[in-house]
């Protein structure tokens, strides 16, 4: 029996843009550096490197504590080695965590009990005679809420906090899905907290924390559960049927031009350019999903 399993964010990323999909998940394409330099940094590391520090809040350490936990983490991946790039990274990073014990402080959480801090989990999507086909991924926080019930909660790091309800509420389904999945329990609520990326202390203006949340019921994790399986589906069919590049249409939008590890490939396609003398070039080839 054949089997294929998923990180949760291959469905983003195909909702997204199929082409950039492709390059990621079934090519494994990832942006390298010269030899002796470090990657230049990305709105995503700073997301990373936050997320050591709210789960350390989140287990009740302190503020101090989770500073040190952020700084460690680049002293960790790079060997202690930076730039004044991934200063400013680390920089953006901790003020991130920062605005958000001082959003936890000002008593936005207050009476919630804590179930769970970043909680791996894998949940079966389907199965039949000749394949079986799985979903994985972590989960931020999961809490018990006084007045709402189990509320599932994703973190984020976000440039603005005006966020299109179709481009998260996916995911929030999916984590809300699989909490259900793993313990029989429908969440009543799944929420992003998103902590803006700005410095601390500096000129910018609050809110600096805010929260998007959706109802959840049986009806929408069981919805949820058949849109993913026909999303899988389509990934299925485009990477067995080897699709070329060229006819998995890219989703234009505003952040391509600076968000997009494959923005110096893709018009090429569309253009009719060297693409894999440009893949030799500046990217790396692996089978490690990241």
């Amino acid at each position: 029996m054949e089997g294929h399993k998923y990180r949760q964010s291959e469905f983003g990323k195909w909702k997204r843009c199929r082409r950039a999909h492709h390059w990621q998940y079934t090519e494994g394409l990832y942006l390298t550096s010269p030899e002796g330099q470090l990657p230049t940094p990305n709105k995503s590391d700073i997301g990373t490197y936050a997320h050591v520090g709210f789960a350390a809040l989140h287990k009740g350490e302190t503020l101090d504590s989770a500073l040190m936990l952020v700084a460690a983490e680049h002293e960790h991946r790079f060997a202690g080695e930076t730039t004044d790039e991934w200063d400013k990274t680390v920089e953006y990073a901790l003020s991130s965590v920062r605005h958000y014990n001082d959003w936890l402080e000002e008593g936005h959480t207050t009476g919630q009990k804590i179930l769970g801090v970043e909680m791996p989990w894998e949940a079966e999507l389907d199965s039949n005679s000749y394949r079986f086909r799985w979903v994985y991924g972590t989960t931020d926080l999961v809490v018990d809420d006084p007045l709402t019930g189990v509320v599932v909660v994703d973190m984020k790091t976000v440039g603005s906090q005006t966020q299109t309800p179709e481009e998260v509420d996916f995911q929030l389904r999916t984590y809300a899905w699989a909490y259900w999945q793993e313990t029989g329990i429908v969440p009543a609520r799944a929420e992003h907290r998103m902590v803006k990326r700005v410095l601390h202390g500096g000129t910018a203006k609050p809110p600096f924390v805010s929260t998007h949340g959706i109802h959840i019921n049986e009806g929408i994790l069981t919805m949820h559960h058949l849109h993913m399986a026909v999303m899988a589906t389509e990934i299925d069919w485009a990477r067995e049927s080897e699709v070329q590049d060229q006819y998995l249409y890219p989703n234009p939008h505003k952040d391509c031009k600076w968000d997009c590890s494959y923005r110096d490939i893709c018009p090429l396609v569309d253009d009719g350019g060297d693409v894999e003398s440009v893949v030799q070039l500046s990217y790396v080839r692996t089978s490690d999903e990241q």
